[in-house]
């Protein structure tokens, strides 16, 4: 190893080091397991309920453990949808133009899931995450495809694998998968450089190759040290696992109707972790709706309130709806913009108005809950200014957003309670917590 690169790894104090095979026998060399805690969770939940601002937590909370404050490069974020496919997701070989137009060089270009598995292996020492919003909205198995196998990991106390060049112990995929087009991304010489030069990676790059490869454009092999000295040493022939430092966090809705089944082998190897459907603090629960500023005329009915009455009007029509727990409305199922801050925490909502109120939560009842109701069940009520049955959501929206009434009184007949739980739907959030 150079002068130069030594005194670069001692100013880098504890960071890693990359050697060549003269410095370390593969035979000998394992991989780090310092950072054994990887996790695969799926948050669930109820339209609004928080699952992203979950994974937000607990992703923060980690970074925050390990002294990280690169966020942006520490988490990668995608989102499934019925068009997202295998070749979005771990990438796929793209024509590029060279400098001066000297002809068209196919290269391979990184999907989230390539690119951090990459960063994860460069930099043992500290924590990635994949996130994964709306798995469900895709079609999970495809878009994994031959990268499934990698979910499985090796678990704490499991005999480690010493069949291959590394010793693989827990927290890495218990299986390999040969794919060159990543492990070529690993070694790619260009990367690395930039990497050091950006400072992104905190290793140094002193490697075997760059000229006699079959890609001279790629080391033939790399070493990558770890902190407690732990050497995973990378080649051409190194099969592609899910480092120990890597963990995925999906979120998914279980009412959407364009949403695809997860089969039983991919559900098992993650864990499922339910998000409760509650509001989180008082400034939420005390939003008002159809507040209009500018005449001050109001519903008189809170945000909290609404949900939780009609949440228990959903759950109590379980011989009517299918699956109706997962119908209820989440807090955040409509949001508002925070105009109070105190202490870092939001003390104050914007009212929700009519507009929106109509447009999202009105036609999410009308459209997905009670879609499968007839209107003499739910909604055939005598409309209160014409005396005329409403019968289609635009009607109800109409008399909803009507500056003519309060916005409930167009639709209170509708729902056969809300007259008579009005004190209820008034409570303060204590009060209404209390009850519950």
């Amino acid at each position: 190893m150079s002068d130069s690169i030594k005194e670069n790894v001692e100013q880098l104090a504890k960071l890693f080091d990359v050697k060549t095979d003269k410095d370390n026998n593969p035979s000998e060399t394992k991989p780090s397991n310092k950072l054994h805690s990887c996790e695969q969770v799926i948050y669930y939940g109820v339209p609004g309920c928080g699952k992203s601002y979950k994974v937000n937590e607990v992703v923060d909370k980690k970074l925050k453990e390990h002294s990280v404050t690169d966020k942006q490069y520490h988490t990668i974020r995608c989102v499934f949808h019925p068009e997202y496919c295998n070749a979005d997701f771990v990438g796929q070989i793209y024509p590029c133009v060279l400098p001066d137009n000297k002809g068209v060089e196919y290269k391979f270009k990184p999907g989230p899931f390539s690119e951090i598995v990459r960063r994860a292996y460069l930099n043992p020492d500290e924590p990635f995450f994949l996130i994964i919003e709306e798995i469900n909205r895709g079609n999970a198995a495809a878009i994994f495809g031959e990268m499934f196998q990698l979910l499985d990991r090796i678990k704490k106390g499991e005999p480690a694998d010493e069949s291959t060049e590394n010793k693989y112990d827990s927290g890495w995929s218990s299986y390999g998968v040969d794919n060159q087009d990543i492990n070529g991304d690993i070694r790619d010489i260009q990367k690395l450089k930039n990497d050091q030069t950006n400072e992104k990676n905190k290793h140094s790059v002193e490697a075997k190759g760059s000229g006699t490869d079959t890609n001279p454009k790629c080391y033939s092999c790399i070493d990558v040290q770890a902190n407690d000295e732990s050497v995973l040493h990378f080649s051409t022939n190194t099969a592609i696992r899910l480092p120990p430092n890597l963990s995925i966090y999906a979120t998914m809705n279980t009412s959407d109707q364009n949403v695809f089944t997860m089969d039983n082998a991919f559900q098992r190897r993650f864990k499922f972790k339910m998000i409760e459907n509650e509001l989180d603090d008082a400034a939420q629960y005390d939003i008002i709706i159809g507040k209009d500023e500018e005449s001050e005329v109001s519903t008189g009915v809170r945000w909290g309130s609404f949900r939780n009455w009609i949440n228990k009007k959903i759950l109590s029509q379980k011989g009517i709806l299918s699956k109706s727990e997962d119908k209820c409305l989440g807090g955040w199922f409509i949001s508002t913009d925070a105009v109070e801050v105190k202490d870092k925490k939001v003390t104050k909502y914007k009212n929700i108005s009519k507009e929106d109120f109509a447009e999202k939560v009105l036609k999410y009842l009308w459209y997905d809950v009670f879609r499968r109701n007839s209107a003499t069940e739910v909604f055939n009520e005598p409309d209160v200014t014409e005396n005329k049955d409403v019968v289609s959501f635009a009607k109800l929206a109409k008399e909803f957003k009507s500056k003519d009434n309060v916005g409930f009184d167009a639709f209170k007949k509708i729902f056969k309670d809300i007259e008579k739980d009005k004190d209820d739907l008034t409570k303060t959030y204590a009060e209404s917590k209390a009850d519950t």
